[in-house]
């Protein structure tokens, strides 16, 4: 309480002094030592400093003071967030006073804003990253820091604190934007010294933070149980501030890395797992307890950890508690996660109706963001057409034109039969030419329609067969299939030799429109199995619709 007392009582000292200096005669403080003290006090009371800074007479500072404004004003007031062409005139009187200059405690804090004028203006993360490197330089070899930083400061400092406090909140951001460059490993360095800092001095506030960061970035690296040793860290510190929102938030997170755990380690025993789902689920409902109302990322982690542990009641009740919060501008509703879900335990269940119709809104969901895209080239589509039909209205406008000259010409040529002669033969070679045309397109369309009913019928054969469930399911269908398309199969084993002989399976059993788990119990796979080997067939050939790969064989 005393620091806060402190930070009060000086805050309203300062605001009494300065409204007293403005009512009166007596000039106020000097601007210099008032922009120090204005420093001071605004991590704990930026509103205040805003408002005090935008009382002051800018015209009246010297260079050094409207730089140290500036940069106050910019950090005070994030005009970061809103950058423009005002903020990009601070930021280079800003530049010219500090870069390269003695003070390298504000010359580090310039190329930090520098990052995130980067990031702002959309110059690359690449650019914020080379900005914090330079920020972490100066900071390191800063020596001493103006005295008045440490006599104004609100609690009790000194020189050291202040500059290492700067340095590993540096050390911080640094390894945030690492991560943002997917640079895992170096994003870990620099959080762990930043974590570390912020543990010896019981700086909970900035640990919450780094902790989830430290968190996310050891998932990223696969290294488990480190990450639940932050998100834990995390979860301590929320507690000694009595966040419970954070709290709840840390509660998920750990409940999230258990289930990432199941997932991503099939050697560990069944007996490991099954716990790790428990833990998952008993994390979730921890997190709900705090919240008192639903988030859709703890209901739908916990349909996940209650379908795992085949407990599928309680998989459909979290699974529509996702549907009752879903939010159309969300792109992250976990809406097709909750289909699934849904879809799966009701199939499980034996309630085939209600899985045909969360199967169907499940893939529905999947193709949305694809029709979009489709929608997209849809259009890019017509405009290309419409300038193909102006083209050829324009080619037969000049074509008549043609003919009218021609014409004209044969009214006064004095061979006017042989004209007349020519101009018929040429009106029969076209009606015959556009015969020939439409007998051609005739033939292209029985081909196509053909082609098309011969793969109908395969198709509806093949699930005639697959229903059947006999001996060496696969096989027959392969049979059926060279039976319609003889040269198929090996044109497409020729095409993608970097296909296994399983991956080509799943292709083709995808062509005609076989679901994972029937994929699966065709090829006597289990249906991760499958999942899996969809995941690597669309890597190795770039194509996300895996029908799509055998179509091209078909004709």
């Amino acid at each position: 309480m005393k620091p806060i007392f402190k930070t009060l009582s000086f805050l309203f000292a300062l605001l009494s002094g300065f409204s007293s200096c403005r009512q009166s005669n007596v000039s106020p403080p000097p601007q210099e030592d008032l922009l120090y003290q204005i420093e001071c006090f605004s991590p704990t009371n930026s509103d205040s400093a805003a408002r005090i800074l935008d009382t002051l007479n800018v015209a009246a500072l010297s260079e050094k003071e409207k730089a140290h404004y500036f940069l106050l004003k910019i950090k005070v007031c994030r005009l970061l967030d809103h950058y423009d062409a005002t903020v990009d005139s601070m930021l280079h009187i800003i530049e010219k006073q500090f870069i390269g200059s003695d003070d390298k405690y504000y010359e580090a804090k310039v190329y930090w804003m520098l990052a995130g004028k980067a990031l702002a203006d959309g110059s690359g993360k690449h650019v914020m990253l080379e900005e914090m490197l330079n920020a972490l330089q100066s900071v390191e070899e800063c020596r001493h820091v103006d005295e008045r930083l440490v006599r104004f400061s609100p609690i009790p400092t000194d020189e050291q604190t202040i500059i290492d406090r700067l340095k590993y909140d540096i050390h911080n951001q640094l390894g945030t934007v690492y991560g943002m460059c997917g640079y895992w490993r170096d994003a870990c360095n620099h959080l762990k010294l930043a974590d570390d800092y912020y543990a010896e001095h019981q700086d909970y506030k900035s640990r919450i933070k780094t902790a989830y960061q430290l968190g996310f970035t050891y998932l990223g690296l696969q290294e488990y149980d480190s990450c639940l040793l932050c998100y834990q860290n995390g979860l301590l510190a929320a507690e000694a501030l009595n966040d419970t929102a954070k709290c709840a938030e840390y509660h998920h997170n750990i409940a999230y890395n258990y289930l990432y755990l199941f997932d991503n380690q099939p050697e560990k025993s069944e007996e490991e797992k099954q716990q790790w789902l428990r833990m998952s689920v008993s994390e979730n409902l921890k997190s709900l307890s705090l919240l008192g109302n639903g988030v859709s990322d703890v209901y739908e982690s916990l349909a996940s950890g209650y379908y795992w542990l085949q407990r599928y009641d309680s998989t459909i009740y979290y699974a529509l508690k996702v549907i009752e919060l879903d939010n159309p501008n969300d792109p992250y509703n976990n809406l097709d996660r909750a289909y699934l879900h849904l879809q799966r335990s009701y199939q499980i269940l034996g309630d085939y109706e209600n899985a045909a119709h969360y199967a169907d809104l499940y893939i529905k969901t999947l193709d949305r963001d694809r029709g979009q895209e489709q929608k997209a080239i849809a259009e890019v589509n017509d405009e290309y057409e419409k300038q193909i039909e102006i083209q050829q209205l324009q080619s037969e406008q000049q074509l008549k034109r043609m003919r009218l000259y021609l014409l004209m010409a044969a009214l006064v040529i004095v061979f006017l039969v042989v004209v007349l002669l020519f101009y018929r033969h040429q009106k029969e070679n076209e009606v015959k030419n556009l015969r020939l045309s439409q007998e051609k397109q005739q033939l292209q369309k029985n081909y196509d329609d053909k082609e098309r009913l011969s793969s109908e019928a395969l198709r509806m054969r093949m699930q005639t067969v697959y229903k059947e469930r006999n001996d060496n399911l696969y096989d027959r269908l392969v049979t059926e299939f060279n039976a319609v398309y003889p040269n198929a199969l090996s044109e497409f084993s020729v095409a993608h030799p970097e296909l296994t002989d399983t991956e080509r399976a799943i292709c083709l059993l995808s062509f005609f429109s076989f679901r994972v788990k029937e994929i699966a119990y065709i090829l006597d796979l289990r249906e991760n199995t499958v999942s899996k080997a969809r995941l690597a067939i669309k890597k190795k050939t770039g194509v996300e619709d895996l029908a799509e790969i055998v179509r091209p064989f078909i004709g």
